[in-house]
């Protein structure tokens, strides 16, 4: 803290409000989140995160991907008018019901 305090150009008030907002937004090696994470439950912006990349667009390259591989082992399944399916019922009796 020592030395991150000594390289900042401006008065230590102002250097140790830097320090900390820098700190409290840097992500902890082992929990993976930042402390302003933690307590606040959403993420402080910054300037490095107009940097980085945007979030959404891999996670719906991911949905993607997911929907891809669970479709290639799905049967394509219409029902038509007057077609004869079955329901299943809970209650006592026969368990399916056609219609």
């Amino acid at each position: 803290m020592k030395t991150g305090l000594k390289k900042m150009e401006s008065t230590i008030e102002n250097r140790l409000y830097k320090f900390l907002a820098r700190y409290r937004i840097t992500p902890h090696s082992v929990t993976g989140v930042s402390p302003s994470e933690l307590m606040l439950g959403r993420k402080l912006k910054s300037r490095l995160d107009l940097v980085r990349p945007y979030i959404a667009s891999r996670v719906l390259s991911n949905q993607n991907q997911q929907k891809y591989y669970h479709d290639r082992h799905t049967k394509s399944r219409t029902i038509d008018i007057d077609d004869t399916v079955h329901v299943r019922k809970f209650a006592k009796g026969p368990n399916w019901l056609s219609g």
